[in-house]
């Protein structure tokens, strides 16, 4: 990857026009691949073309305003001041959104001047996106089917839809979303990924367990995809072949990444190792699953959770004494989740 922005930065220094739209957006970008991106904000803030007034609108129509001679004289028409602002706008609240930098494409769709512009495509993607990348799942819901009734094809958008209805409790229609992405275009991991979720909260452990299998068989190994796996086949008590899948899931948290270093998101982490714990447990395995609370431990895991977590493994071991010495140790306002 940093070969690539590299490449691209080498590239932008040829560009003879730094002021070309392209150049601007090219450096944008790889600003925004560099972490860079209050750098990124002001110079496209200073790029930005300037908010039209009324009387640039009419110098437009009035240079316009005469009988084209052929066709091709129509095809050349000038973009008006405020197509040129609100495309800019847009494709930088688009571009903003590709780097999920949130606030930035929110402030750049409140930039656009045109209402007609929200009910265009490109509006309604960007504002959805920015929805669901702030957690307000059941705003966005709204825009995913708008967006939807534009292109129903849109493989972002029946995912991202999907995605939105479960954390919002609509597990059958989010269930329903990843089946018509998955229509749209077979073999989809994502979408897979998905209906493992649903059928889970539904309580269809077997279609869970095959979903969350022909998601490993597309992304084989992939940690997300062991660990709910495991997980399903947890709740199916079948103890051996969960320990099969999150002993994969810990193979490649700890070959892949550093797990020590802080480099992967603590969920993920707490995910794989408390689920380890449990299918220990349940094998009466207690050494083993005080092992993987120590290492959520020695990975900087709070103390508070790493406590909930041993006190869960003692309920698991059913030593009832014990599991209470570690809950009363623990915050009452801590959660694993």
């Amino acid at each position: 990857m940093a070969g690539n922005v590299d490449e691209a930065e080498n590239i932008s220094r040829l560009l003879v026009d730094a002021e070309l739209v392209d150049a601007v957006y090219l450096r944008a970008e790889i600003l925004l691949c560099r972490n860079k991106a209050e750098e990124a904000q002001a110079l496209l803030l200073e790029k930005c073309p300037e908010r039209p007034t009324d009387e640039d609108e009419r110098n437009v129509f009035d240079k316009t305003d005469s009988v084209f001679p052929d066709d091709e004289d129509e095809e050349d028409e000038e973009l008006s001041p405020s197509d040129i602002y609100n495309d800019y706008v847009l494709d930088i609240a688009l571009l903003m959104c590709d780097y999920r930098q949130w606030d930035y494409a929110d402030e750049w769709l409140s930039k656009l001047l045109d209402v007609s512009y929200y009910e265009e495509g490109d509006y309604l993607e960007a504002k959805a996106r920015v929805l669901t990348g702030n957690g307000q799942y059941a705003e966005a819901i709204e825009y995913w089917n708008k967006s939807i009734d534009i292109d129903a094809y849109s493989l972002m958008a029946w995912l991202q839809l999907s995605q939105c209805q479960y954390h919002v409790g609509k597990v059958a229609e989010s269930l329903q979303s990843a089946i018509y992405a998955d229509a749209i275009q077979p073999n989809l991991p994502e979408a897979y990924l998905a209906m493992g979720n649903c059928y889970f909260a539904l309580g269809d452990n077997d279609a869970a367990e095959n979903a969350f299998k022909k998601y490993l068989e597309i992304v084989p190994y992939e940690i997300q995809g062991e660990v709910l796996l495991a997980s399903v086949l947890f709740a199916m008590e079948k103890y051996e072949e969960a320990e099969e899948h999150i002993n994969e899931a810990i193979f490649g948290l700890e070959s892949e990444h550093d797990d020590l270093d802080g480099s992967v998101p603590e969920i993920v982490r707490i995910d794989v190792y408390r689920q380890a714990a449990y299918i220990a447990a349940a094998q009466k395995k207690s050494k083993d699953a005080m092992f993987y609370a120590d290492r959520l431990e020695m990975c900087g895991v709070s103390d508070s959770k790493v406590l909930l977590l041993r006190g869960g493994i003692m309920l698991e071991m059913q030593d009832l004494k014990g599991a209470y010495e570690y809950f009363v140790q623990a915050k009452p306002s801590s959660t694993l989740h």
